[in-house]
């Protein structure tokens, strides 16, 4: 499990928010937010002011 608290300020953010909208409308949100990697698994990309990272979301 990837450990959220230890992004920067903005990227945590940015997950925060891209979490309460996947609750919303599902995972898929579509590039250049979330990539479809099969099997129900989702790469969640955030960008911020410190960079960029990239999560599996299930």
């Amino acid at each position: 499990m990837q450990d959220i608290a230890k992004l920067p300020k903005t990227l945590q953010a940015k997950y925060i928010h891209s979490v309460m909208l996947m609750a919303d409308v599902g995972a898929n949100l579509g590039i250049p937010h979330t990539k479809a990697m099969g099997k129900g698994l989702f790469e969640l990309r955030l960008k911020g002011a410190e960079g960029i990272a990239t999560l599996l979301i299930e």
